[in-house]
Parts: C-alpha cells; structure tokens; sequence
C-alpha cells in the first residue's frame, strides 16, 4: 500500500487527498493516497504492509530540497511505526538532511537506507555509519562520490567501527571512484568479515585497483602494525575475560560462605560421611545481574558436581565467549616465522562491471576462486559466488573465463543445501517414474 502526502514545508498545515488505484508498486496492497503537487509542498510517499504497517517512507518526487524539519518529525513518530525499516531519499538530500537521518537511525529499525542520485559537495556520506545501528543496506549511487569520500565511507567500515557488525550490502555505483578510491576498498576487505555484498560498477577502476581489491580474497601475509594491533585485541579481550571470572570467583564463594552460615556446618558434613545415608545434593540458586542491563538471570548448580572454579569459568564462557578476531587462530596461518591470514572469504558478491578492467583483472579472478575452491571455508563464509565483468576490455572467450565460470558454479553447487538437494533429485526421480508409467499405458 502506497500513500502520498503533500506537506507544506513554510506552514504547519497540509492538505491531502486520497484516490484509489489498481496496484501499487510493491504490490501488497491496491490503496493509494495521492496529493496535488504544489510549489511549495514535498511530496512524501508511505508504503503499507498487507497489516496497514508502515515500512517505507520514499521522497522521491520532490521539486525542491528537504527541510530538516520534516526528519525530525519522522524521528518523533518513530515509536509509533516499528515496522518502519527502509528510507529513501532521491535528489533533495542537503547536508543538514543527512545529519539529522544520522541521528535517527541509531534508536530506529530502519535498515535499508537509500540515497541513489543525491549529490553532497562536502561528501560525508560516512555520516550514516558514524553511529552503531541497524543499518544493513546502504545504496549511494549516481552520488558523485570521489576517492576522498569513498576512503571515508571504507574507514567506517574497518574492524572494530560499529557498521563492520552490521552492513551487508553496500552499492556504490556509477561513481567517480578510482584505483585510489578501489585500494582503500580492498584494505576494508582485508578486516571486514560482514559484508556480503560489494558494487561499484561503472566506475574509473582499472586493473590496478581491482588487483588491489582482490588481492584480500586469497593468503596474504600481515603487517607488523596488524600483528602488534592483534595482540593488543587478543591482550584486552583476555584482560576482561579473567576480571569477570574473578567476580563470579568471588561471588560464588560469598554466596557458599553465606549458606553454611545458616546451616548446621556438623550435622552436613555427618551425612556427607555417612555411608548408610544416602548422599544429599545441595542445589543452590543463584542470581547474578549482567553490566550490561538490569535483568537478572537464574543460574542452577549443583556444587558437589562442579567446583567453584568450574563454574566460574563456565559462567564467564556463557557471558563472554571465546575470542573473536578477524586475525584469530582460526584465520590465519603459521609458516616460516611469518603469519599469514587466509583472506576474505566472506563478500560473496563483487560487481566490477563497466569499468577499464582487461585480462589481468581475469587473472586474477581465475586465481583467486581456484584458491578458494581448494581451501577448507571458516563457518558461514562461502567465497565469491558471483562475479559481474561485463562492460570491460575483457577477452570474448578465454581458458580463465571458462575457469572462473566453472569454479563459480561449484562454489554454488557446494553451498546449496543438502535437502535441497535431495528434494531436487526425487522429483526427478518421480518424474522419470511417471514417464515411464506413461509409456507402459
């Protein structure tokens, strides 16, 4: 369901009129709400659900630039509409605009965000990452984004920046962005571990920069400053690791002194010795609150089975987890002194189409899906499955591209999933029975 709003940017009143049409362009609903378009009036477009949910407001008709003041309003009545999680804005953003869409994505469930054909001198785009939130689909194209904005937006995205967690897709084409802007792309694949889906497509990238993007999709070996960087990571994680193993330490050993103090300490250790006696389990329950919210949460133990070390140590995994790096043990490898990690295996779509790419760039996309194929992938990490070429000063037909396009469909082949599968192979089972039957009649 689509409804468009007329609103008056100079005065608080605003008049709409509502129509119906076949079907809208989401095809969910077949209601519209229209308005007559006035000089001095922004039309906002309201997308419905089949439950008459909001989840996308569009401006993308407007005659004239946004006023901050119509954000902010949104950013008012985002507690009223949860199911609200994409915006999109086409040529009427302003610098102002886009500050005050950075301060509301943070309390928001918005997570598609699209600003396609809006041009910023000052190109701060990175604005929107700024923030921890729940922002996992940015599209900037046709922005005029240059190498200066395009090393912005990859910085916010390096290891440890609040969208490195949450971004999955990231569509920056029809830019400006060259083999300067395309290396500073590649040295955020070198970190990111979340990002599945990467386009810049009619670009000015040339062989260069799109080697300097694919050379983080295979082994490389680590600088001195990502080495020192890991260990200072692995330092502070084990750091907090053993302070809140001492807390539990402490507070399973305060909670024990406190229930023996009210117990008769003689007559617990007769039974404890007793051989006629059956044993007794003591069964102490525990609430221990989280730094992280108030709740509270109940922990059972039964203290004759695990020590009080046991169960601290089991309490602080629950809570804290093992260590996590982009660079951990599971990721990189050890040879001749050196440590190397074994790359990013987890974009899984790479669109380099329509730039000035040749048959260097096919290469080494030949060399690095024969890579991938033959190394064992990390959990949730599938490797390149889809690569876009067209458009480039590439070879018709080529022994690389006949590689590429064979690796590319193992790699497809390898991460459908085992019912599927099997679903596929008994229909056709069950249709080679029926066509026999069929001849049998």
């Amino acid at each position: 369901m689509k409804r468009t709003s007329s609103v008056k940017s100079k005065t608080k009143e605003s008049k709409i009129k509502y129509s119906e049409v076949p079907e809208s362009s989401i095809a969910i609903s077949s209601s519209i709400a229209t308005a007559s378009y006035k000089e001095n009036s922004i039309t906002m477009t309201a997308y419905y659900n089949s439950k008459d949910q909001l989840v996308e407001i569009a401006f993308t008709s407007c005659p004239f630039e946004i006023n901050r003041r119509i954000i902010q309003a949104i950013n008012i009545c985002l507690p009223f509409h949860k199911f609200l999680h994409r915006l999109r804005i086409k040529r009427s953003l302003t610098q102002t605009v886009l500050y005050e869409i950075s301060k509301l994505l943070p309390h928001s469930n918005i997570t598609d965000v699209c600003l396609d054909d809006n041009f910023l001198p000052q190109g701060n785009y990175y604005l929107l990452l700024d923030n921890l939130n729940n922002v996992q689909n940015l599209s900037l194209r046709r922005c005029d984004i240059n190498d200066e904005a395009c090393k912005s937006i990859a910085n916010k995205m390096n290891f440890g920046c609040p969208a490195s967690n949450t971004l999955i897709t990231l569509n920056l084409a029809s830019n400006c962005i060259t083999d300067i802007g395309a290396t500073h792309l590649g040295m955020m694949l070198r970190q990111n571990r979340t990002l599945l889906y990467l386009n810049v497509s009619d670009n000015k990238i040339t062989d260069s920069g799109a080697i300097n993007i694919l050379n983080n999709f295979r082994v490389f070996p680590l600088t001195k400053d990502e080495i020192i960087a890991r260990n200072y990571r692995k330092v502070q994680f084990f750091k907090k690791r053993n302070e809140l193993y001492r807390k539990y330490v402490n507070e399973i050993t305060n909670r024990l002194r406190e229930e023996e103090e009210k117990e008769n300490i003689n007559s617990f250790r007769m039974l404890l010795k007793g051989e006629r006696i059956q044993k007794r389990k003591t069964t102490m329950v525990m609430k221990y609150q989280l730094e992280e919210g108030p709740r509270t949460y109940p922990i059972i133990k039964c203290f004759e089975e695990l020590s009080v070390a046991e169960q601290a140590e089991k309490m602080t995994t629950e809570i804290i987890g093992e260590f996590k790096d982009m660079y951990d043990d599971n990721n990189i490898i050890r040879e001749d002194g050196q440590i190397y990690a074994i790359g990013n295996l987890r974009l899984s779509y790479l669109n380099l189409a329509y730039n000035n790419l040749g048959y260097f760039s096919v290469r080494k996309i030949y060399d690095v899906l024969k890579y991938q194929s033959n190394i064992n992938k990390p959990v949730h990490c599938s490797g390149l499955l889809k690569i876009i070429l067209e458009g480039n000063n590439i070879p018709d037909d080529c022994e690389e591209l006949r590689g590429i396009q064979y690796f590319l469909e193992s790699a497809i082949t390898e991460n459908i999933p085992l019912e599927v599968t099997r679903c596929k192979s008994s229909l056709k089972s069950r249709k080679k029975l029926n066509n026999k039957n069929m001849q049998i009649i």
